[in-house]
């Protein structure tokens, strides 16, 4: 993994990797970077605090040596979330583990980010971290965009342009930063080898027309885990609307959107291509479903802080159906420096039936809200305030439906960070042989 530019001041922006385990004993983590490393040790049913120096993000790039690997010792789990934040600046996301899936010689990513109008100095920014020697990469950027030197097999730097494509080569933990100031979505990353591939914008504004920036930032996954059933629901507390991407890895993908609150129901239905991504846009309180005839991705973004006087764009990835989990125990850390006054930070529990097994801190959920497909039920959402002593919090299941969480927050700060608390990345049935 790595840390891509949070705007322009680095030596400002707290990094921290927050660490739990379901484990039953304690589990030791080996973290290494650029700048050294260390042991720490994960307690099961707490959260472990990493900070890193400040010189870890990957602010251009030149700075092509800046991985970070997160190690459980041998036949133990953790789960990781990275955050990026300084007072009025955050974001978070959830570290995918390195998975290497049989049978596959190409790995598939999509960028997915922002546009702003602050100027040059706020860019779209894709980071690309190898995992292993010898791992060839291909870019086909949305925007035209240069290779640097140390990367090209010339020893000169290459400019690629809009739709055009190159192939490079990253080593283990080497690090690999595009900064454009115009949006880089729908860039297309084909790999031989599994990495990590972080999407960001150094302080988007969503739309570019509401003014207040904010750091978001996702790792995105290879489009053989992406899904075709995905459940969504508008942020609580926002009386701003929500904003949704979704970006469908094939041609002729046929996408159903269906959106529904107490007054209104619509319903939209598109075809995309390969690499094409659309735009979607709704009110407060309302669910949402997207349902494809292909794997897409879907990102669900805020509005800026000025239309309500707290928080500022987040961006997160909506766990398609397929890789919800059967985990009895799943806990999430809670990101304290969110609780300030008029702050609100929130669960989003999703199942595709209805679960009364799960609680959370043992207690029941609130009656959870169905989501629709037309007129059909394709699932249930529920959310719930997270309390403000809290540092984490559990959701429990008997182990019969799968389930997926969400976690996410704004301040009066006007800051907005959220990421995925349970999901699934196993290859969903026909990408893989």
């Amino acid at each position: 993994m790595g840390f891509p530019p949070n705007q322009n001041f680095p030596q400002f922006i707290s990094k921290k990797l927050l660490l739990t385990t379901r484990e039953s004993t304690n589990v030791t983590v080996s973290i290494t970077s650029a700048n050294g490393g260390s042991d720490v040790i994960v307690q099961p049913g707490n959260v472990t605090e990493y900070t890193l120096n400040f010189k870890s993000s990957v602010q251009s790039s030149t700075d092509l040596n800046k991985g970070i690997h997160v190690r459980a010792e041998s036949g133990k789990k953790i789960a990781v979330t990275a955050i990026s934040y300084f007072l009025g600046s955050g974001g978070s996301f959830t570290v995918f583990p390195c998975h290497t899936y049989p049978s596959v010689s190409e790995y598939v990513y999509y960028v997915i980010s922002s546009e702003t109008e602050i100027g040059n100095d706020m860019a779209s920014t894709l980071l690309l971290v190898g995992s292993s020697d010898g791992t060839r990469v291909t870019l086909t950027p949305s925007q035209t965009v240069s290779i640097p030197a140390q990367l090209t097999d010339t020893g000169i730097a290459v400019d690629v342009a809009q739709g055009s494509s190159y192939t490079f080569t990253l080593n283990r933990l080497q690090t690999f930063l595009l900064r454009h100031p115009r949006d880089l979505t729908g860039t297309k990353v084909v790999s031989n080898k599994p990495m990590a591939v972080i999407s960001s914008h150094e302080c988007a504004q969503v739309p570019d027309t509401v003014d207040f920036c904010d750091f978001i930032v996702e790792q995105v996954p290879p489009t053989l885990t992406w899904g075709k059933r995905h459940l969504a629901r508008s942020f609580a507390s926002r009386s701003s609307n929500t904003h949704y991407q979704v970006i469908a890895s094939n041609d002729e993908t046929a996408l159903n959107i269906t959106c529904r609150n107490e007054s209104q129901y619509e319903e939209m239905k598109v075809k995309l291509r390969g690499g094409e991504v659309y735009s979607h846009e709704t009110m407060p309180n309302t669910t949402c479903s997207f349902l494809s005839s292909k794997p897409v991705m879907v990102v669900q973004l805020s509005e800026g802080g000025s239309l309500e006087g707290f928080g500022d764009p987040l961006a997160m990835l909506v766990t398609p159906t397929e890789q919800y989990v059967l985990d009895l125990s799943t806990t999430i850390p809670v990101f304290r420096f969110l609780h300030h006054s008029n702050s609100k930070s929130f669960l989003e529990i999703y199942s595709s039936v209805l679960d009364t097994s799960l609680q959370m801190n043992n207690q029941p959920l609130p009656l959870m809200e169905p989501v629709y497909s037309n007129s059909d039920i394709v699932g249930y959402v529920s959310t719930v305030p997270i309390p403000d002593e809290a540092s984490y919090v559990t959701i429990t299941s008997n182990g019969e439906v799968p389930y997926s969480v969400r976690y996410y927050g704004f301040s009066s700060l006007f800051d907005g960070m959220g990421h995925l608390s349970a999901t699934g990345l196993d290859p969903i049935a026909g990408w893989v042989e």
